[in-house]
């Protein structure tokens, strides 16, 4: 039987209560998605409290994907509550269309392979 997660189309996540992993995510940010990505890979889903659900990516090539697609299909606005907390309600990431896509051309380069293996070293 496949999971709710498998079915809705989302990435793995972990089999705790949503208060719970909400709880974790405030109190150990940083530890709590280092071991999601040790269990799960680059791609996993967090199910919070009030929130639908939160979908990391962590793959370079995910990234790429992100920042390569098309504003109109990501409609980046119509999930934009979810992430509003961490962004900031005037954010570029809960923009749609043209705003979202100067924003997101501007960060490109912080995607650039040198970039990466910089903050890697």
């Amino acid at each position: 039987m496949r999971s709710p997660e498998a079915r809705a189309g989302l990435p793995p996540s972990p089999p705790l209560p949503g208060a719970l992993q909400t709880w974790l995510l405030w109190r150990w940010p940083f530890s709590f998605l280092s071991a999601l990505r040790r269990r799960y890979g680059t791609r996993f889903a967090i199910h919070a409290l009030a929130r639908p659900p939160l979908v990391f990516l962590s793959g370079l090539s995910e990234a790429k994907e992100v920042f390569a697609a098309s504003p109109e299909l990501l409609r980046p606005g119509e999930g934009g509550a979810a992430i509003m907390p961490i962004v900031g309600e005037r954010s570029f990431m809960l923009a749609d269309e043209d705003v979202h896509w100067r924003g997101r051309t501007m960060f490109s380069p912080t995607f650039s392979q040198r970039a990466i293996d910089e903050h890697a070293e």
